[in-house]
């Protein structure tokens, strides 16, 4: 329920993200947020959307963290505006040193896409956890190329 709750809270338009950090951050963890704010806020939350969603990354073998919870990495919530949740595959380890974001257009031309996916692979090969936005173009290939074996995306 916890994680039904946090992904419409998260995608719900009623509430600004500011609005929605405050509120987790005065309430000290996301549990606590929960715990206050659950049959208040749940009915202006899509269960059904929630639900899909999770079902969605539960069966590729997926996972999240979310903001206020314990296990959400203590460098993403030093930045300004820190997701409210991430989503993952694989193993939920944040390897700081192995961290790289690939980036580009969202408009690649073949040849872009090419070296993109090549330079992914060779990447992930390595053994670096590629992070993705899950935007369209280079991104959304950095994603896909990350998804493939025991390779971790974050």
């Amino acid at each position: 329920m916890k994680e039904v709750f946090a992904i419409g809270f998260s995608l719900s338009k009623t509430w600004s993200y500011q609005a929605k950090k405050e509120g987790i951050d005065r309430a000290g963890s996301f549990d606590a947020f929960f715990e206050k704010a659950q049959s208040e806020l749940s009915k202006s939350i899509d269960s059904k959307t929630s639900e899909n969603q999770l079902q969605k990354l539960r069966k590729h073998d997926g996972w999240m963290w979310i903001y206020g919870d314990s296990n959400y990495p203590a460098i993403l919530k030093q930045i300004p505006n820190p997701p409210l949740l991430i989503y993952g595959q694989g193993r939920p380890q944040l390897d700081q040193e192995n961290l790289l974001a690939l980036i580009g257009t969202r408009q690649p031309t073949p040849y872009g896409k090419r070296i993109a996916q090549l330079l992914a692979k060779d990447l992930v090969r390595e053994g670096l956890i590629l992070v993705s936005g899950l935007a369209r173009g280079i991104d959304s290939i950095a994603h896909k190329v990350s998804g493939i074996g025991d390779s971790k995306l974050l």
